[in-house]
């Protein structure tokens, strides 16, 4: 009877080696771990200071490897299979040194990114590349959330300066009609003191015409030094007093419409504010204000490579031109 032959191919020794490969990295973690509880424990039952010697002298760690085995231990704890028994979960799956790099990871956050992006299958680069990645992506968010809040800011602050400018604007355009009203009440006054003045200068001209010679004289005496004179002069005074309420309501009423002309511009501008106030336009003005910077110490820049080197110089200007042409063909 012939034995039956097993014939192996190459892929079925890269399965293996994959296979046992992945079987070693889980129970080197596993003893990572284990090994991190115990100088955890060591760390705790040796005198201050002796820390460092032990771990040379004892167990020959350096300080940063003992770190890691550490913080293998405190971040993923139970979480993974201990030597001594333990649930298998997805990160129990994970190799030393990926374990490791997951520790940028926060850890209420850890197990669900290794899922989603199947960390088991990446390479340690392609596992680096990602939390950066990810890191860079959070920044971005942080910044966008930033950007976000300064427009709701800007936002509110426009709506209460619309808000304030139109309630001033009212309040104004109520005080020039209530001054001008005034105004027109005073020239009515101012009219009728007028024209009673003009009555009584009748009244004396008539009174000469009707009243004898001798009596005229002491009439006139009388009146002129007395009635005549002293209504004159209230009617004078009257007039002018009616002359400086008329014009001090006329500056009234101007001020009053200047303020509500100023306060118009202010709504105005809280309302372009407002259509400007959007996260979209708040993210290009700081973006904008950004590039401008940037241009500005690029130029700065050239200028001192120039000065040092001019062909140096010409291909710098000759790159920013490029650079320049280049953002002046985009499609706005």
């Amino acid at each position: 009877m012939s034995e039956i032959v097993t014939v192996r191919d190459i892929g079925t020794v890269t399965t293996e080696i994959l296979m046992i490969r992945r079987q070693v990295e889980q129970t080197a973690l596993s003893g990572a771990i284990e090994i991190g509880r115990r100088l955890t424990e060591a760390k705790e039952l040796l005198p201050h200071g002796e820390w460092g010697k032990w771990l040379q002298e004892e167990v020959s760690f350096s300080q940063r490897t003992a770190n890691n085995f550490m913080r293998l231990a405190a971040e993923y704890g139970d979480a993974q299979v201990s030597l001594f028994g333990g649930n298998s979960q997805t990160l129990a799956d994970l190799p030393y040194t990926k374990a490791l790099q997951l520790l940028a990871v926060p850890e209420e956050e850890r197990e669900a990114f290794a899922e989603e992006h199947h960390v088991a299958d990446l390479s340690s680069r392609e596992l680096e590349k990602l939390i950066r990645e990810r890191d860079a992506a959070q920044e971005e968010t942080a910044q966008a959330e930033a950007v976000r809040d300064e427009v709701q800011k800007r936002l509110t602050a426009a709506l209460d300066a619309q808000s304030e400018a139109e309630r001033v604007s009212a309040a104004q355009k109520s005080r020039a009609e209530v001054a001008e009203q005034k105004v027109s009440e005073l020239e009515e006054r101012l009219r009728k003191a007028q024209e009673k003045a003009r009555k009584a200068a009748a009244d004396l001209a008539a009174a000469k015409k009707e009243i004898p010679q001798d009596a005229m004289d002491k009439l006139r005496r009388e009146a002129q030094e007395a009635a005549a004179a002293d209504a004159a002069k209230k009617a004078e005074r009257e007039q002018e007093k009616l002359r400086t309420e008329k014009e001090q309501a006329a500056r009234d009423a101007k001020d009053a419409r200047e303020l509500a002309r100023q306060a118009e511009a202010q709504r105005d501008a809280a309302q372009r504010a407002l259509a400007l106030a959007n996260p979209d336009a708040a993210v290009f003005a700081a973006l904008y204000g950004q590039i401008q910077e940037a241009w500005n110490r690029l130029h700065g820049a050239w200028i001192k490579a120039a000065a040092a080197d001019a062909a140096t110089g010409e291909k710098l200007k000759t790159a920013a031109k490029a650079l320049a042409e280049k953002w002046r063909k985009e499609d706005w």
